[in-house]
């Protein structure tokens, strides 16, 4: 079954430019949900609100920002370990961070 939130997603995926955008949080949601309306509209096959949209791309900003995140975490945990004083030290079972 089609949903808003789904054809948004499908349509955001399609443009990498609004994904980008939308990742980085420079884009307004309400005016990206006018401009893109009648698209969603003819692709859902009936009249689609605005508020509708606007929640799907939040909720698809969010998605992005947490996984954004935790690609970042992941990497640096990868690279460095924390000691238990908070030093930051250098991971080194890994190969790539001299020390």
């Amino acid at each position: 079954m089609k949903t808003v939130s789904s054809i948004v997603e499908n349509y955001i995926k399609t443009k990498p430019f609004l994904l980008n955008a939308l990742s980085l949080g420079i884009i307004n949601l309400t005016s990206l949900s006018r401009n893109i309306m009648s698209e969603l509209e003819n692709e859902f096959g009936k009249e689609v609100k605005q508020g509708a949209i606007v929640m799907a791309l939040k909720r698809l900003t969010e998605e992005l920002d947490f996984k954004l995140n935790h690609k970042r975490f992941f990497l640096s945990y990868k690279f460095f370990i924390i000691s238990i004083f908070g030093q930051i030290l250098p991971n080194k079972k890994n190969n790539l961070c001299p020390g």
